[in-house]
């Protein structure tokens, strides 16, 4: 056996590539990877998890029922006998190699085996089911039982590093399993650094917070909690999520839930986040919460997918609000996009150039982006670090503003960009002359054309290898097959041979 294979580690790499858990059990047969074999079919169970993990006790303990319309699923599990603590064994072997779990208490499953696993758990050495669970996800909903938030406690173990609640359930029923939750999170010793809560619901109930307020203080508590996901439309005041002083990460769904209070003129709110999403965000001036969170220095990434009722003025008060408010040397990656290809408002030209402060910018993506050859030219000189480029064009315009001439600067002043996707006009008037073109840029390699027009195949491919040498895709794909797709499919034929 070569020494390199007595390395734990490259044998954890190496079973990492087998997909299949016929072929991990085949692996676990053998004596050097019987122990990460294991570890990678019992890292992530699913579903049916718990019921594995009951099936690994001894004989004649528990009876599975098991569907009449698919016998090889479970349905319910009934015990027959009590369990000794010696009985614990064999599923203790296996109980610490489960990393992550994901269980439905509505589900007919879990609706018996875990109130059989916490009754039996006393007689077993371990305090909690799984010893090194990383990541557990628990999903709710109105038909669970009462009970079945208080199964939680033997599933918070000590290692425990990321919570989600999923609660599909009426405000009444979120607001009693978020109420059960919060004392958890603070007397169990674990390190916490990523919690998420999804609710969804049909109404948006105001009272819903009153319970979400209640739990974020509790985090607060948790400091090595640093992403923090509020998923659903969840209202939540600033004064609640404030309090969380160590986050480095925050992604919130309908931002609307911080129009009721400001904080304090002279606090900064998360002094720590570099990371901020924003889902269908709520932009107007009303919304001053949403303002306000651009006051953190620190922030390296920002995404505000605005919804599709915005309109042009508040857009250009958004960028204005975030060209006066962050930092111009922290930011290095801006998306701002609507969930909605057509949306009512457009990023205007003057309201695009207000973003030129922002100089190191790597990746940047928009929305209604209405730009022209001289906006991309600026833009282009001001972003030298520019790695990922995505513009969708304002689609209330018969024809895109911007054309295939555009290119150029990008060569030229964005030595570092290797993705682009924009629309632009290739037509032949556009292609520059052999003469005018004396810049190279090496490491682009994909380009996506949205529906760009264009009439000579071999021109417009010669143009681009000449300032893309390393060129590998060019693409473009809107599922429907046009004569200008068809054009853009020989480009990427010529690309793709020159590359090779």
């Amino acid at each position: 056996m070569h020494h390199c294979l007595k390395i734990p580690e490259l044998l954890q790499t190496i079973v990492s590539f087998v997909e299949s858990d016929s072929a991990l059990l085949s692996l676990a047969q053998t004596r050097l990877f019987h122990e990460p074999a294991l570890d990678s079919l019992w890292e992530n169970p699913g579903y049916e998890g718990l019921h594995r993990f009951l099936a690994c006790f001894p004989r004649g303990i528990f009876r599975f029922i098991h569907r009449s319309k698919n016998p090889a699923r479970l349905q319910a599990v009934v015990p027959l006998r009590p369990i000794a603590p010696d009985h614990w064994t064999r599923p203790n072997e296996y109980a610490r190699r489960i990393r992550k779990l994901k269980i439905c208490p509505s589900s007919e499953l879990s609706k018996t085996a875990l109130p059989l696993l916490f009754v039996f758990l006393p007689t077993s050495s371990c305090g909690v089911l799984f010893p090194r669970l990383r990541e557990l996800c628990c999903s709710f909903g109105d038909e669970d039982e009462a009970s079945s938030v208080h199964l939680l406690p033997s599933l918070l173990a000590p290692t425990l590093s990321s919570l989600s609640l999923e609660c599909h359930a009426s405000p009444e029923r979120t607001n009693n399993v978020l109420a059960a939750v919060a004392p958890l999170l603070v007397t169990r010793d674990f390190c916490l650094t990523r919690f998420t809560i999804y609710c969804s619901r049909r109404d948006s109930d105001p009272s819903d917070s009153k319970s979400l307020l209640a739990l974020v203080p509790f985090l607060a508590a948790t400091a090595s909690l640093k992403v923090l996901d509020i998923c659903g439309p969840c209202t939540c005041t600033w004064e609640a999520i404030a309090e969380l002083p160590h986050l480095t990460n925050l992604t919130i769904w309908e931002l609307k839930a911080l129009d009721w209070r400001r904080p304090s003129p002279d606090r900064t709110p998360f002094p720590s986040l570099t990371t901020l999403w924003i889902y269908h965000a709520v932009i107007s001036g009303t919304n001053q919460g949403l303002f306000d969170l651009f006051r953190m220095h620190r922030l390296e990434r920002l995404k505000i997918d605005a919804i599709v009722e915005s309109t042009t003025a508040e857009m250009t008060h958004l960028v204005e609000s975030l060209s006066r408010t962050l930092s111009h040397h922290a930011l290095i990656r801006l998306d701002l996009t609507c969930d909605d290809p057509c949306p009512v408002w457009t990023l205007e030209r003057s309201t695009i150039l207000m973003l030129a402060c922002f100089s190191n910018l790597q990746m940047v993506q928009m929305t209604a982006a209405d730009f022209n050859n001289k906006t991309l030219r600026a833009m282009a000189r001001c972003w030298p670090h520019l790695r990922r480029l995505e513009l969708s064009p304002a689609y209330d315009s018969a024809y895109p503003g911007l054309t295939i001439a555009a290119l150029l600067p990008l060569a030229q002043y964005c030595p570092e960009l290797f993705h682009l996707s924009l629309c632009l006009d290739a037509s032949d008037q556009f292609i520059p002359q052999d003469a005018d073109v004396t810049i190279s840029q090496h490491n682009m390699r994909t380009i996506y054309l949205q529906g760009s027009p264009i009439k000579s195949p071999q021109l417009v491919a010669g143009f681009l290898l000449r300032i893309f040498p390393g060129l590998c895709q060019v693409y473009d794909e809107n599922g429907v097959t046009t004569e200008e797709e068809e054009m853009w499919g020989q480009v990427d034929e010529i690309v793709r041979e020159n590359f090779e």
